[in-house]
């Protein structure tokens, strides 16, 4: 059955290097994640200080309450969820963001193939990460 936010376990909040540390991850085919970000990237930016576009800019997202970005405006549904976006809570979302959380206002389908998320995940884990200031 496929999971939905409501009384989602997010698991463990660690900072994205930390996630990046732990073997599902550690060996995740980045060139695969970098690839499947296309389809991100078509709506979102990932690095810090980006502009927000058809959806939120997406760094610092690992760790952080979902739906939080100053300036964009969020579906009640993703404001009303109570998400803390970890690994385990992005999976879930893109398998299928619609059922995950309904009424959000997220178009993308989802990626069905759990390695597919995986690599993914772990590529968004470096690319979204906020730089020391």
């Amino acid at each position: 059955m496929m999971p939905s936010a409501a009384n989602f376990d997010v698991g463990p909040i660690m900072s994205a290097e930390s996630y990046l540390e732990d073997a599902e991850y550690a060996d995740a085919d980045l060139e695969r994640g970098e690839l499947l970000s296309l389809a991100c990237i078509a709506c979102h930016t990932l690095e810090a200080g980006r502009d927000h576009v058809l959806g939120p800019n997406l760094s610092g997202v690992f760790g952080a309450a979902a739906a939080q970005k100053p300036g964009f405006e969020y579906s009640p549904a993703l404001v009303n969820a109570g998400l803390v976006w970890t690994p385990r809570a992005l999976d879930a979302w893109l398998a299928a963001p619609a059922r995950f959380v309904p009424g959000t206002s997220m178009v993308f389908a989802g990626y069905a193939d759990s390695e597919d998320r995986r690599n993914l995940i772990a590529y968004l884990l470096g690319a979204t990460q906020v730089p020391p200031q």
